[in-house]
């Protein structure tokens, strides 16, 4: 059913990373991978009730204004709360960004949404091996005094 589709989803995009396929940099390639599965999922979220009219809303401005350069989806438990949008990098991403986010906070419609612009690490999303996690060792409480000590 549904949730099985939900659950292929997110393996699909485990895959990818697990694969260690970043779809900044072939994007034509796994990028639209990566948007569609954005897109279907939300589908499928709207479909188990999860969705709320104003997500609805906010995708459809998306759609209509990215001429399918974005895609969206509620994030968090749903209800109306949060939607994520995921753009396709480029150099007119801040201008499509600033199309949006003026579309969706100047609207006429009694919803009030604000937009908030954010990027991970650096102008795109940074993707690493899942052996590589975590970076740094926890410091043992020696290992922390001592550093407690040498800034005293």
């Amino acid at each position: 059913g549904m949730l099985d589709s939900m659950g292929a989803i997110a393996n699909q995009f485990r895959e990818l990373v697990v694969n260690n396929i970043n779809p900044t940099t072939n994007f034509d390639k796994h990028g639209e991978i990566v948007m569609t599965l954005v897109r279907t999922n939300q589908h499928l979220l709207r479909a188990v009730g999860v969705s709320h009219p104003s997500l609805d809303y906010i995708c459809r401005i998306v759609d209509e204004v990215s001429n399918g350069q974005a895609a969206t989806k509620l994030t968090g438990a749903g209800g109306g709360g949060c939607a994520c949008t995921l753009l396709r990098p480029g150099e007119h991403d801040k201008n499509l960004s600033q199309t949006i986010q003026c579309s969706l906070e100047n609207t006429g419609h009694p919803w009030k949404f604000q937009c908030l612009t954010s990027s991970v690490g650096r102008d795109g999303v940074l993707w690493n091996k899942i052996h590589e996690f975590p970076k740094d060792k926890p410091k043992s409480s020696q290992q922390q005094q001592q550093q407690q000590q040498q800034q005293q």
